[in-house]
Formats: C-alpha cells, sequence, structure tokens
C-alpha cells in the first residue's frame, strides 16, 4: 500500500473503532491492553459483547498493522517527499 492509501484505511478502521470506544466507553488501546491481559473474560458468556470485542479486537489489530507498515514508510523517505508527491500537481509553474 502506498503512505497516501494506509492513511485512508486507517482513518476508515479509526471510524469502525470509535463505534465500540462509544459503545463500551473505552479507547482501543486500553481496551486492547485488558484483551491481552485476559481481564475482559467475564464477558465471554454474552453473546453480543464477545462478538463485538471479537470485531474490535481485529479491527484494532488491523490498525496496529496499518500504524506500522505508515511508519516504515516514513522511515524509507522523508515527509517532505510525499507531500510533494501529493502536490506537485498544482504548484504553479514559473518560466
Amino acid at each position: 500500500m502506498t503512505l497516501t492509501e494506509l492513511v485512508i484505511d486507517m482513518k476508515r478502521i479509526e471510524k469502525r473503532l470509535l463505534v465500540f470506544e462509544e459503545k463500551y466507553g473505552l479507547l482501543s488501546r486500553d481496551f486492547y491492553t485488558a484483551m491481552l491481559n485476559g481481564e475482559l473474560t467475564e464477558f465471554d458468556a454474552i453473546d453480543e459483547i464477545r462478538f463485538d470485542f471479537l470485531r474490535w479486537l481485529g479491527a484494532y489489530k488491523l490498525w496496529i498493522h496499518r500504524e506500522t507498515e505508515y511508519c516504515r514508510l516514513l522511515t524509507e523517505r522523508p515527509v517532505p517527499y510525499y507531500v510533494r508527491s501529493r502536490v506537485k500537481s498544482t504548484l504553479p509553474v514559473y518560466a
């Protein structure tokens, strides 16, 4: 994926994460930590919550993966490179 595609996809994922964060009153990073530490097992018996948690966990893992790739691309080329590539067509041409 290109840097631009990653940003667009990360924002799309963040919209999905926001639904869960608002529903359960918890930021995704804290939910993720609690899941990894086994702190939410008491909700395993409740189908709706378990299903939400699985979708939330999957979306957050995907976001982490995209963020890792985004950071990797930024180490390959400096930020101005990416900005130039996006604004190149809108820059005035001087003779």
